[in-house]
């Protein structure tokens, strides 16, 4: 499987491409969206089987899976005769008076052309034209050769599928399937109902009665104890689907051999949306199965669109499947800004709390940091760093070893390097003190990549040394002699009678036991005093290392779901 983050995506006119139908789509990978509505600057990508796609109403759910959907044409058709494309005016409208601004987004495909392996990244615009009074749109330009590629597509909303109570008189469609479609209808019937009624059916056309052009295809059931006329609005749903699986199955059955074991290599899409619709939790369990199973068979990708917190959680346990990126789940939501994010393959609490608009009281238990450090100095100096507004987020923690006064800093990247899942499934980070060297910090990060170091004034000392290191190189006028309320010649007396050294570029030669000493010797009052006074004197370097720490803290609570409001 190739590493994306390595491709370098071009247009076919870059490639060489002369006419967009000639090239042969393999797979695709997603869109990116520069803007489209509500959504600026955002990654839509697809699993190899089965996307799932979330989010609360008016979260563009449906309109996502329409911009991937749409840019394709096809000479297949279905099994109803019909071409597999869907137009985007199937999938929503376009306002002339609020869509009036140009929309631009790019469909990214892996692709064939002339024997040569491509990334395409194409872009696709959609603007109103004023005096054709329409919407105009456009795949990669307006030259010759540019326009739709050849792929099947086919978009079905089931919640917009017109039950049969209000559509014309069902007229029996004659479709002909060969023995082995007929035994795959009644076994998707039996797998995802759980009913054997389907042995013996018949499809049936639904036209829509209000004059619309929907169309659907339900089969109902013969030699049974209900036939067509009394059948569910889920089984109505699931004959639309079904009939749809045949009609890529038989291209599908076209392919040459090599062609068929080529899993890297898919034959068209197939998106689903209110993919629960009519049907009960079990039966969208069972339905998801059914079709994960037959996209790996069959070469579709397939994008469902869900509400069903039932289903995401189910799906959310398929974590080889997810890390395999046979699935994936796209949420879209405004939890983080006011504008539109899609976020991949978030934790399940993010849908929860969305769908729901509550957050329960486990997740308020386990919405702080645990920030791992030296010692009690490490700590009271850390919170005064960050400030009240981010100490909040936190659970400081030094004592990892019973009995033990702290914990020293090889011990805590020893944890980084052996424990980093630990770490993460804990919401931990971990911040040495700044004498510890930059290549053994590193060194860990491999493993876990959440460390800092308390920054120093003085390069890499102990954040005791740092402090009387900072007092002896000030002037003995320097503000901070009379904001502190002692002389410098004070300070100078207690370190002399602690055996600190009075030439300050001697510390690092000595040992840390004398200078602590001095520092466990001080008021807390006094020790809050100098080391604010340190920390506003060197604003800039204090500065990057909060906002260092405000990222990671922002990175782990989106990693578990939850908000965070810098």
């Amino acid at each position: 499987m190739v590493d994306l983050s390595n491709v370098i995506f071009k247009t076919a006119k870059e490639e060489g491409v002369k006419n967009n139908k000639n090239v042969n789509i393999k797979k695709i990978i997603g869109i990116y969206i520069d803007n489209f509505r509500g959504l600026e600057n955002q990654e839509f990508l697809l699993a190899n089987n089965i996307t799932v796609v979330s989010g609360r109403n008016g979260s563009m759910k449906s309109t996502i899976m329409g911009l991937v959907a749409h840019p394709f044409s096809t000479a297949e058709i279905d099994i109803m005769g019909n071409s597999i494309k869907t137009n985007l005016s199937e999938v929503f409208s376009f306002s002339k008076i609020h869509d009036v601004n140009k929309y631009n987004y790019f469909i990214k495909l892996e692709a064939e052309y002339a024997s040569q392996n491509l990334y395409l990244s194409e872009p696709i615009s959609i603007s109103y034209r004023k005096t054709e009074n329409r919407h105009r749109i456009i795949v990669s330009g307006q030259s010759k050769g540019n326009g739709n590629f050849n792929f099947p597509s086919r978009y079905i909303n089931l919640k917009r599928l017109y039950p049969l109570t209000e559509s014309r008189k069902n007229e029996e469609k004659k479709v002909i399937y060969n023995d082995a479609e007929r035994k795959f209808i009644s076994k998707f019937f039996e797998r995802v109902l759980l009913k054997g009624n389907y042995s013996n059916f018949s499809t049936f056309s639904a036209n829509a009665s209000a004059g619309g052009n929907i169309t659907s295809t339900p089969i109902g059931p013969v030699d049974s104890d209900y036939d067509i006329e009394s059948i569910s609005s889920g089984e109505h749903n699931l004959g639309t689907i079904v009939n749809t699986l045949i009609s890529f199955m038989r291209i599908y059955n076209k392919l040459d051999d090599n062609n068929k074991k080529n899993k890297e290599s898919f034959i068209g899409l197939l998106s689903i949306d209110e993919f629960e619709a009519s049907l009960h939790p079990i039966s969208q369990l069972n339905l998801f199965d059914f079709l994960l199973s037959w996209s790996k068979k069959y070469k579709v990708q397939i994008i469902i669109n869900t509400h069903s917190l039932y289903l995401i959680e189910e799906i959310m346990n398929k974590e080889k499947e997810i890390k395999n990126k046979e699935i994936s789940l796209n949420f879209i939501t405004y939890r983080y800004s006011d504008k539109l994010k899609i976020l991949h393959n978030p934790d399940y609490r993010i849908a929860k709390e969305e769908l729901t608009l509550k957050v329960d009281e486990y997740s308020k238990t386990l919405s702080k940091i645990k920030l791992l450090c030296e010692d009690e100095v490490a700590k009271g100096y850390i919170k005064k760093i960050i400030g009240r507004n981010l100490s909040k987020y936190c659970v400081f923690q030094y004592d990892l070893v019973p009995d033990n006064s702290g914990s020293p800093y090889k011990g805590l990247l020893s944890l980084a390097k052996n424990g980093a899942v630990l770490l993460k499934d804990t919401m931990s980070l971990i911040i040495v003190d700044g004498d510890v060297a930059d290549t053994e910090i590193e060194s860990a990060k491999r493993r876990f990549d959440y460390i800092l170091s308390i920054p120093t004034v003085n390069s890499k000392l102990p954040i005791e040394k740092d402090l009387i290191v900072y007092i002896l190189k000030k002037s003995r006028s320097d503000d901070f002699f009379e904001k502190t309320g002692k002389t410098k010649d004070v300070f100078i007396q207690e370190f002399s009678s602690f055996e600190i050294p009075l030439n300050h570029s001697q510390a690092n030669s000595y040992s840390i036991d004398c200078y602590k000493k001095w520092f466990s010797h001080q008021s807390k009052t006094d020790l809050n005093k100098y080391l604010k006074y340190m920390i506003k004197d060197n604003n800039e370097i204090f500065k990057k290392f909060k906002e260092d720490l405000t990222d990671i803290i922002e990175n782990i609570f989106r990693e578990n779901g939850f908000p965070f409001q810098r």
